[in-house]
């Protein structure tokens, strides 16, 4: 529980990067196809970033879940594996 703390503000820092670069990202594709079409095509166009980037998060959360059950069953093996020597 010594880096709780430190865990806390990685994960916040993260969060924070990752909304200022959406912003950033959605908002620049917004404003960048903004023209004679209106803000219908701009809407489009920002929406479709948005869902990719939820899309590549649901990935990586996918493979980090995936990732973390098979670390927990190897620790279990060589704890099982542990007691049975002893």
């Amino acid at each position: 529980m010594a880096t709780a703390g430190s865990a806390g503000g990685a994960l916040q820092t993260g969060q924070r990067v990752g909304s200022a670069l959406g912003i950033a990202a959605v908002g620049s594709v917004f404003l960048a196809q903004v023209g004679p079409d209106g803000w219908a095509t701009a809407y489009d166009h920002g929406l479709l970033v948005s869902v990719a980037f939820v899309l590549a998060g649901l990935i990586v959360a996918l493979a980090d879940v995936g990732t973390t059950r098979r670390g927990r069953k190897r620790t279990q093996e060589y704890v099982d594996a542990g007691r049975a020597e002893a």
